[in-house]
C-alpha cells in the first residue's frame, strides 16, 4: 500500500531513455488521486523509537516523503487513507472508476485475453474471451498496450509468437518478434517476515516509518494490526518449505481461516506484527515460460531464489536486523504475548490444516517455558543460530514478495524511451516487466506512474 518514487540515479541506470522531468511530474499527479502521508499510530510511535534505539535514526514524523531517503528513516505516503473509518485503500481501479464516464473509456470486466493479433508485425488487436462466450477480437486501430505483470505479460507475448525461438517453437505458433529476453531476467524480490503474537490488538498499520539503504541491502517496515493476521494467514503457503506448497494446503488454510472466524478465534491471530525487511537490491534471476498456448494454463515460474549467494547473506543481513528491532524495549509491548493462544486454535490447526503445525507450535507453548516470552511465526527451532541453521530456516520459508520484475525489459524486449515491443509496431508494455532490476522500493507507485507517463507519452504521438 505504499506510494514511493525512486531516485533519479535509479532511472538513469535501469531506464536512460526516460524522460525523468515527465516521470516525476507522473509521480506526483496519481500521488494526488491516490496517496496520504501514513498516519502516526501507537505501534508506528514504538517501531520508530526501535529504529532509534537501534542505530538507524529517526524519522522527522511532520515531513512526509513521496521519494525515499537513503540511510534515514522516513514518513512515506500509502494508498490507505488512515484518516478515514476502515482505513480505506484507493487502488489503480480507482482512477478508472474517477474516469468511467469518460466517451472514450470502455471498461470490460470478465474478460480473459488469449493473445495479440498481428498483421506481420503490427498488433491488431486482442483474442478475447468473456464470461462463457466464444473468443472474438477487439480491433485496435492506434495500439495494444499489455499491463498484465513480470508473468502473465511474457506468457501473453509468447503466445502471440514474441520471445524466445525455443518457446515460440515448441508453443507451435508463428514467430512474429523473436526476442530472448521475453520471459528472461525473472526477479521476485527477497523478503523476510516475522509475525510475532501482540499482548494488543491495535488499527491497521502499513509501515508508519521506512526505513531504505540500498548500500547495505535493507528496506525495513513496521507492519501490523487490523485483519492483517487472519487475512494474510489465509492466503500464505510460506508455513511449510517450498515443495510442500500445493493448492490442497492452500485451500485447508482458507478453511482454517473460516472455521476459527466463526469460532471467534482469529481475534488472537490479529493481534499481530508482522516486520519485514525488503532487499532493495535482489541478484538473482529466474525465468517465466509459457506452457501451453491456451493461457488459462499457468506458465512455468522459475524464481531461483539465492541463486546468487550474496542473496542469501543479505538475507541473513536482514533476518538478524529484524530480531534485534523486536527485541528493544520500545517494541517489547507488541512482541510479547501475556498468554499463550487458546488450545481451541491449536486443536483447529490439527484438524483442519496439520502441515503447518510445526510452524505454529511455538504460539501454544506454557507460559512457563523460557522460550514462550518471545515467539515468531514460522516457529524457529534453535534458540541460537548458527550460519548453517539460519540458512537453512530461510530457505524453508522463503516466501514472495509480489514485487516481480524485469521479464520484458527494457532494451532487450521494448524499446526504452516509448515502451514499443522491439521487432513489432503499435504494442507496447507497462507494467513492472519493463523494469531491469528491481526498484529499491515497493514498485506500486512507480508502475503507476509510468502508466500515466507513457499514457502522456502516447496521446501525444497520436496528435
Amino acid at each position: 500500500g505504499l506510494y514511493f518514487a525512486d531516485s533519479p540515479e535509479y532511472f538513469s541506470e535501469a531506464l536512460p531513455g526516460m524522460n525523468q522531468t515527465m516521470m516525476y511530474e507522473s509521480y506526483d499527479t496519481v500521488r494526488l488521486e491516490l496517496a496520504t502521508p501514513s498516519g502516526m499510530s501507537m505501534f508506528g510511535e514504538a517501531w520508530n523509537k526501535a529504529l532509534d534505539r537501534e542505530g538507524f535514526g529517526i524519522a522527522d514524523l511532520d515531513a512526509p516523503q513521496m521519494q525515499w531517503i537513503p540511510d534515514k528513516p522516513f514518513v512515506p505516503y500509502s494508498t490507505f487513507n488512515q484518516s478515514k473509518p476502515d482505513a480505506p485503500r484507493l487502488s489503480s481501479a480507482h482512477l478508472l472508476h474517477k474516469r468511467a464516464a469518460l466517451p472514450n473509456l470502455k471498461v470490460v470486466t470478465g474478460g480473459l485475453v488469449k493473445k495479440v493479433v498481428f498483421n506481420g508485425t503490427e498488433a491488431t488487436g486482442v483474442q478475447v474471451s468473456i464470461g462463457w462466450k466464444l473468443c472474438s477480437l477487439v480491433k485496435a486501430n492506434k495500439g495494444v498496450v499489455l499491463s498484465a505483470g513480470a508473468i502473465l505479460t511474457p506468457q501473453l507475448l509468447q503466445v502471440s509468437g514474441v520471445g524466445p525461438q525455443q518457446v515460440v517453437d515448441h508453443l507451435g505458433v508463428e514467430m512474429v518478434s523473436k526476442l530472448e529476453g521475453v520471459g528472461a531476467n525473472f526477479i521476485d524480490r527477497n523478503v523476510i517476515s516475522a509475525g510475532f503474537i501482540s499482548p494488543q490488538g491495535f488499527p491497521l498499520t502499513m509501515s508508519d516509518t521506512v526505513y531504505v539503504d540500498p548500500t547495505r541491502n535493507l528496506l525495513l517496515e513496521g507492519v501490523g494490526g487490523g485483519n492483517i493476521g487472519s487475512e494474510l494467514s489465509a492466503t500464505s503457503v510460506a508455513f511449510v518449505p517450498p515443495a510442500l506448497r500445493t493448492p490442497l494446503l492452500q485451500a485447508a488454510l482458507r478453511d482454517l481461516m473460516s472455521n476459527l472466524r466463526k469460532m471467534d478465534l482469529t481475534k488472537y491471530i490479529d493481534k499481530m506484527i508482522q516486520p519485514v525487511g525488503l532487499n532493495p537490491n535482489t541478484l538473482s534471476r529466474g525465468h517465466i515460460k509459457a506452457k501451453s498456448k491456451h493461457v488459462h494454463i499457468m506458465p512455468e515460474v522459475t524464481p531461483n531464489y539465492f541463486e546468487n549467494p550474496e542473496d542469501m547473506k543479505s538475507q541473513m543481513l536482514r533476518f538478524r536486523a529484524l530480531l534485534n528491532l523486536t527485541d528493544n524495549a520500545a517494541l517489547r509491548g507488541y512482541t510479547v504475548p501475556n498468554l499463550p493462544l487458546p488450545n481451541a486454535i491449536a486443536e483447529e490447526i490439527n484438524k483442519t490444516a496439520p502441515q503447518i503445525w510445526n510452524a505454529m507450535s511455538c504460539l501454544f507453548r506454557a507460559s512457563s517455558d523460557n522460550i514462550f516470552r518471545r515467539v515468531f511465526v514460522p516457529c524457529p527451532r534453535p534458540t541460537a543460530w548458527s550460519d548453517a541453521e539460519l540458512e537453512k530456516y530461510l530457505r524453508e520459508f522463503v516466501i514472495s514478495s509480489y514485487h516481480y520484475f524485469g521479464t520484458a525489459a527494457a532494451g532487450s524486449v521494448v524499446d526504452g524511451t516509448d515502451f514499443s515491443v522491439i521487432g513489432t509496431q503499435k504494442l507496447y508494455v507497462v507494467d513492472a516487466s519493463v523494469l531491469p532490476k528491481p526498484t529499491h522500493v515497493n514498485p506500486q507507485g512507480t508502475i503507476m506512474a509510468l502508466g500515466h507517463y507513457v499514457g502522456r507519452l502516447l496521446a501525444q504521438k497520436q496528435r
